[in-house]
C-alpha cells in the first residue's frame, strides 16, 4: 500500500510495515489458521514452503542451493552483528500480542548462532 501511494497517488513519503511468519501460512501444520479459500485457489504459491521456493529459484535462475544457503548464512550473520551493535534498537521494539505460542525462546538466528550444515 505504501508503494502504491507513492507510485499512483504521488505521496512524497509513506510508512510501510509487515511481518513474515511461516506459522501463519501452513494450514496443514497449524490448527486454527484461517485459510482464504479463494486466494489459496487463485495463488497457491503464497503458501509455498521456503524449501520449495529455494528449489524453484535454483531451477529457474540457476542459483544453486549451496549458493542460496551461503548467502542466507551471510545475511543472518550480518543481521546478528547489527543487532548486537544496537543498530536495530530503534526498529525492533516490544509489542503486546495474542499468540498461540507462549514463552517463545529466541532462535539460533536471533542469537547469531546460524551455521551451514
Amino acid at each position: 500500500m505504501a508503494a502504491h501511494s507513492i507510485m499512483v497517488d504521488g505521496a512524497p513519503v509513506t510508512i510501510g510495515g509487515g511481518l513474515d511468519s511461516i506459522s501463519l501460512v501452513q494450514p496443514k501444520m497449524v490448527k486454527g489458521v484461517v485459510v482464504e479459500k479463494k486466494l489459496i485457489k487463485a495463488m497457491p504459491a503464497l503458501w509455498m514452503p521456503m524449501i520449495d521456493t529455494a528449489d524453484l529459484v535454483a531451477q529457474r535462475y540457476g542459483i544453486s542451493r549451496a549458493r542460496q544457503d551461503e548467502y542466507s548464512l551471510r545475511s543472518q550473520q550480518r543481521t546478528a552483528a547489527a543487532q548486537q551493535a544496537g543498530l536495530f534498537d530503534d526498529e525492533i521494539v516490544p509489542m503486546e500480542t495474542v499468540m498461540m505460542l507462549k514463552d517463545k525462546v529466541r532462535t539460533e538466528m536471533e542469537r547469531g548462532g546460524s551455521a551451514l550444515k
